[in-house]
């Protein structure tokens, strides 16, 4: 068993960007639970965590953990090299074993 968690948010810090900067760094507080992160760390069992929101390619290893976050963005027109190459530029493939 493998568990991968999904969420809308993050729940590393370290997978947010700051900036040192008011008002964004201010409202990156709000980007996901600190206290979850926790949990996932202390649950062997959970070796992904899949997360969006950030807006911001992120792919690291914190722990054991794999953390991803791998936005499209909106698209309001087709993209210039068409779409299979925006996928393969925005989107990441893992394997889970």
């Amino acid at each position: 068993m493998c568990p991968v968690l999904l969420l809308l948010r993050t729940t590393f810090r370290a997978c947010i960007q700051y900036r040192g900067e008011l008002p964004w760094d201010f409202f990156r507080a709000f980007m996901g639970s600190k206290r979850l992160g926790e949990c996932c760390l202390e649950e062997p069992l959970v070796t992904h965590v899949l997360f969006g929101h950030t807006h911001r390619a992120v792919d690291m290893q914190i722990s054991n953990i794999r953390a991803i976050c791998a936005p499209v963005g909106y698209l309001r027109e087709e993209p210039k090299g068409g779409l299979p190459a925006y996928a393969r530029q925005c989107l990441t493939c893992f394997e889970i074993l």
